[in-house]
């Protein structure tokens, strides 16, 4: 999990703090930090584009907008990676917006079998020099992809329903309220857990593991 989660390893457990007080990394006021609020809703639209007219794409939280860079194309090793670029807007509401719109670049990696953000690891060049490279000041510098060892790439979904789909889903039921029902479905060929997310997202009607599209679902219900 930490390995496919990359940078949002720390923010998705600080998700599951309810008694963190996010205070000026929560601009929009709705009670999540900005990063998961961007993690949220990166992997809810990763397969969507921006509208044609606007060039800008929408959250389900409308404080949070996002716009397309289009490709970035990383090599290593000989060999090419294409990800999609885009850059999210979390609106400060306050009065007076005392810190200002927070900015976030995340990579969505579109060449799987399932389209998700893609796992980061700092930011880097193209080329993966310049570690750590300081994003919007320097147009040469993105937020950095994690290859793999044997050439693959990893991402943020990947990680998340490898786990939650597992038979050792403890990590998550431990962060769970003390009375989640964690009882399988009858019939059910998915484990307790899937169930019960399902359950308090009115999905009742899906079966089997749980899939990329209810992921962001998913990470709604663990941030409450």
């Amino acid at each position: 999990l930490v390995t496919a989660l990359g940078d949002d390893f720390d923010t998705f457990l600080e998700s599951m703090d309810s008694n963190i007080s996010y205070g000026p990394n929560d601009v929009n006021e709705n009670n999540k930090s900005d990063k998961q609020d961007v993690l949220i809703c990166n992997v809810a639209d990763a397969k969507k584009d921006v509208n044609a007219t606007t060039q800008i794409g929408i959250c389900a939280d409308k404080t949070i907008t996002y716009k397309d860079e289009g490709e970035a194309n990383f090599t290593k090793n000989g060999k090419t990676y294409t990800f999609w670029h885009r850059i999210f807007n979390v609106e400060d509401v306050r009065d007076p917006d005392v810190e200002g719109n927070k900015t976030f670049e995340r990579l969505i990696d579109r060449n799987g079998t399932i389209v998700s953000p893609a796992t980061l690891s700092g930011t880097c060049y193209l080329d993966f020099s310049e570690n750590n490279c300081t994003l919007a000041s320097n147009t040469s510098c993105y937020p950095c992809p994690v290859i793999n060892d044997d050439g693959t790439t990893t991402t943020v979904a990947d990680g998340l329903l490898a786990v939650i789909n597992s038979d050792n889903t403890a990590l998550f039921e431990s962060l769970l309220p003390e009375d989640a029902n964690l009882t399988q479905d009858e019939n059910s060929t998915s484990s307790a857990l899937v169930d019960y997310i399902r359950r308090e997202n009115n999905d009742t009607n899906s079966t089997g593991p749980l899939t990329a599209e209810e992921l962001a679902a998913a990470l709604e219900l663990f941030s409450k």
